[in-house]
């Protein structure tokens, strides 16, 4: 089973937990995923040299709370999740070695009731040396 320093699963709701590669760390992996523990959700990032033990999470970008209810049609008792979802792994951009392209789908559908909620996709910039630099604090402070 993975385990997530630092994470208790009967506390958070992870939806999903986007395994890749780290694009700067061959000998490690990163996961993205939007984490939601009422009243807050952000899409978070952890690190693990073996795939299974995981590190602390880090925030990489606050996400509103969305609420809806768990029956389609408003019925059913409600519910809480983050709108926003990474919609990919992070990419090196192209011909800039030294930043990373970060993709989030905010406002996911059936995420909220939120009027005016309008889903799409918009991408981030990350500096290749911040991701390097999490990469190491991560791995040196997780068992």
């Amino acid at each position: 089973m993975v385990e997530i320093e630092g994470v208790n699963p009967d506390m958070v709701d992870i939806y999903f937990f986007a395994v890749q590669t780290n694009p700067v760390d061959n000998n490690s992996v990163l996961a993205i995923f939007p984490l939601t523990a009422p009243p807050s959700a952000c899409i978070m990032l952890a690190f693990s040299a073996d795939g299974i033990s995981f590190s602390r999470p880090v925030s990489l970008l606050a996400a509103p709370l969305g609420v809806r209810t768990e029956g389609r049609g408003g019925s059913g008792r409600l519910e809480f999740r983050s709108e926003d979802h990474p919609a990919a792994g992070m990419v090196l951009v192209p011909n800039d070695p030294s930043t990373l392209l970060v993709f989030i789908h905010h406002a996911v559908r059936g995420t909220t009731m939120r009027p005016g909620a309008k889903p799409h996709v918009r991408s981030y910039r990350l500096p290749v040396n911040k991701l390097r630099y999490m990469t190491r604090q991560a791995l040196h402070s997780h068992r």
